[in-house]
């Protein structure tokens, strides 16, 4: 015997009672004081609890509506009659959505009251800003104090100044009568030298140990090996030199690769826009930025940094460097090499692979066998003892300290022949 209507009506009712209840509870004040420290929610993070809220109110009206023409339980068991293994597969489907959900809520909780820790940059001016080029690049003329704290202990406090061009200065590298060349050093805060004064930098040691030349500064922070390759060919770069590139320097570090290909970490917080090019044999054509060239690659970076699981344990994607990523990355710089060549008609192209870093997650010498091959120069200072000093990393910041490039330049100038009354050296990655 078929049950009453409001027999029939009594689990549609319940259900869709259940949604509104749902949709009315999880809402972004309630999800703000019960998961986020400071009773605020990103825009991102509001938008996302709104929407689902209007799907399960709307669903609760659906059903509340219909609560006389729709049976859940008739439907599921038709379902599952019909079709079993998709019912089952679409309820372990729901299953595991319901469980990661309650997973990520609780990573959410535990990343929100994580205490980070007491490290703190202050500057008197932003140092950057876009650059449809670059991504973003230093402002030029200009000048800023930057400090770095360490539990409320001031660690360093260091001048950052821009030439007309937005390279950092190089006190003492400056063209005049004896410096008639100059040698243009690539590379990231490395090269910039953050944490350090504008003498104390790697190109403005250089210059100091090489009378002869002088020396121009092209590295910032969070650059990657594309920002080499886009500087050499930008139209305007012989403008740049008040005296004729004879050398180029490239300072390699394994955290370059990544920024090369775009991995997850560097296009959410800081290179969407960076250069973005593509390989294809041996021809290397710039396709845009990230953004253009690889917009579904992005979406789904969008989606997956948000993931709370990897970002309390500081995930990136791809989870490790691959050779063809390493193999990438060294077309890019053969390409830049070739560039160099072409643009000033000089064959001194270097890679400087930079010694060993706390923070390294794969040997800088990975990448030499792929440059070798192609006939590029290698300086390799990987296993430099140099880099054993204490003083040789600046507290807390991890960037190299004063000491790193002094040395480090040294080396450089010794092994090419820069320095006064040298006699030059070989290939140290023989």
């Amino acid at each position: 015997m078929r049950g009453s209507p409001r027999e029939s009506s009594q689990p549609a009712v319940i259900f869709g009672l259940a949604c509104v209840v749902f949709g009315l509870f999880l809402n972004p004040w309630i999800i703000a004081r019960t998961l986020s420290p400071d009773g605020i929610l990103d825009k991102g993070t509001t938008i996302a609890v709104l929407l689902f809220d209007g799907l399960f109110l709307l669903a609760g009206v659906v059903f509340l509506v219909l609560r006389r023409r729709f049976n859940p339980a008739r439907c599921v068991g038709y379902l599952a009659r019909r079709w079993p293994n998709l019912t089952a597969s679409a309820f372990g489907l729901a299953l595991c959505l319901a469980l990661l959900a309650l997973v990520e809520h609780g990573f959410y909780y535990v990343n929100a009251r994580a205490k980070d820790p007491e490290v703190y940059y202050y500057s008197n001016g932003d140092l950057h800003g876009y650059d449809p080029y670059l991504g973003y690049k230093p402002f030029p003329d200009h000048e800023s104090m930057v400090t770095l704290t360490w539990n409320g202990e001031r660690v360093s406090s260091v001048t950052y100044t821009f030439d007309r061009y937005g390279r950092r200065v190089v006190p003492g590298g400056e063209p005049d009568a004896a410096r008639t060349k100059s040698i243009l050093v690539f590379g990231c805060s490395f090269v910039q030298g953050s944490g350090v004064e504008n003498d104390e930098t790697l190109p403005a040691q250089i210059a100091a140990e090489a009378p002869s030349y002088a020396v121009y500064n092209y590295g910032y922070g969070g650059y990657g090996t594309q920002h080499m390759l886009a500087q050499l060919e930008k139209p305007a770069l012989p403008e740049e030199l008040e005296a004729p590139a004879d050398i180029a320097l490239y300072v390699f570090i394994p955290a370059h690769i990544r920024r090369c290909y775009g991995s997850m970490t560097v296009m959410n917080r800081w290179g969407s826009y960076f250069p973005c090019y593509g390989v294809h044999g041996d021809s290397v054509l710039r396709e845009g930025n990230f953004r253009e060239a690889q917009p579904w690659r992005l979406w789904w970076f969008r989606v997956l940094g948000h993931e709370q699981i990897m970002k309390r344990y500081n995930m990136d994607v791809p989870l490790r460097i691959t050779d063809a990523q390493v193999r990438y990355t060294a077309a890019l710089i053969v390409a830049a090499r070739n560039r160099f060549k072409d643009r000033f008609g000089s064959d001194r192209f270097q890679v400087v692979i930079w010694p060993r870093h706390p923070r390294d997650e794969t040997p800088g010498t990975r990448i030499i066998p792929f440059l070798q091959a192609e006939g590029v120069h290698v300086l390799n200072y990987w296993d430099a003892p140099e880099a054993g000093d204490p003083r040789f990393l600046i507290p807390h910041d991890l960037h190299p300290a004063a000491f790193a490039h002094e040395s480090i330049a040294r080396r450089i100038c010794e092994d090419i022949a820069l320095s006064a009354g040298s006699a030059g050296g070989g290939d140290p990655a023989q």
